[in-house]
């Protein structure tokens, strides 16, 4: 509980609902014709990649312990 309430403090989900956002926009006719504006996306992008993906691997390896503690239960 402790990890899914920081995920929602961190807005995780928020964080990666505009990434995925961002990069339907790498996909739109014109977008690479503004070089500066496509830098910028692109660091956006990687932004917030580098603040989800460590979140949502600890979310995964918690997840896990909490199966495997589980089964030693049985």
């Amino acid at each position: 509980q402790r990890i899914e309430a920081l995920l929602v403090r961190f807005d995780l989900t928020g964080k990666e609902l505009e990434a995925g956002s961002l990069q339907q926009e790498l996909i739109a006719p014109g977008f690479w014709e503004d070089n500066d504006y496509a830098q910028q996306v692109m660091r956006r992008i990687a932004t917030l990649e580098q603040t989800i993906k460590p979140w949502r691997q600890l979310e995964q390896r918690v997840n896990e312990a909490l199966e495997l503690a589980q089964l030693m239960e049985l």
